[in-house]
């Protein structure tokens, strides 16, 4: 009986406006021209969007992007030539274990002795972006963070797996796709109408 009650209220209500002339004022008006033109707006949109669905090859590379993992070890110097000076060190075919050892012994250096596994949220931006461009077995360049300069070698490279990842990357495909649709069907529409 309580709903019953809540719409004679609303009916009673929406009588009462109307027999006051409410539909009459220029702002209701103009709210309901607003309305109606995103009503209209929202429905063209979505007849536009109906055929919309996440591109399968966009998908899987966001998704791995996403939940793509690092086994790194790193060391961090003072300055941009200890750091380069150690990274031609590794290349030249000396051991990275051995010379990060021997340099965080002797204080020159913090870190380098044990490899762990990262994600990219774990990761400082600066180290991402050089680690994303390392392959597996491979020197980052020298990396420079906020009180020195750090290398990193990448010794796997790994894909874990999230749900979140995968929804977030079917939407972020719907999106972009969605965008392109309507910018496509809204150029058509003004070209259509520039023609008449």
């Amino acid at each position: 009986e309580p709903m019953l009650q809540r719409l004679l209220n609303v009916r009673l209500l929406l009588a009462e406006a109307h027999q006051s002339g409410i539909q009459d004022l220029d702002d209701v008006k103009f709210s309901v021209e607003q309305w109606e033109k995103e009503a209209l707006r929202e429905r063209v949109q979505r007849a536009a969007l109906k055929d919309v669905k996440p591109d399968a090859i966009e998908v899987e590379k966001a998704y791995r992007d996403a939940v793509k993992e690092w086994k790194l070890r790193s060391i961090k110097f003072a300055t941009l030539d200890e750091a380069q000076v150690f990274r031609k060190a590794v290349i030249d075919g000396k051991d990275f274990g051995s010379l990060a050892k021997e340099a965080v012994d002797a204080k020159r250096a913090t870190g380098g002795l044990e490899a762990s596994w990262a994600g990219r949220k774990e990761l400082a931006p600066a180290v991402l972006g050089a680690v994303q461009l390392t392959e597996a077995g491979h020197l980052t360049d020298a990396i420079k963070l906020p009180d020195g300069f750090a290398v990193a070698r990448v010794d796997e490279i790994r894909f874990g797996e999230s749900a979140e990842a995968k929804a977030a990357a079917e939407k972020q495909s719907v999106a972009r796709q969605s965008k392109v649709v309507l910018e496509t069907y809204y150029k058509q529409l003004t070209d259509s109408v520039a023609k008449v």
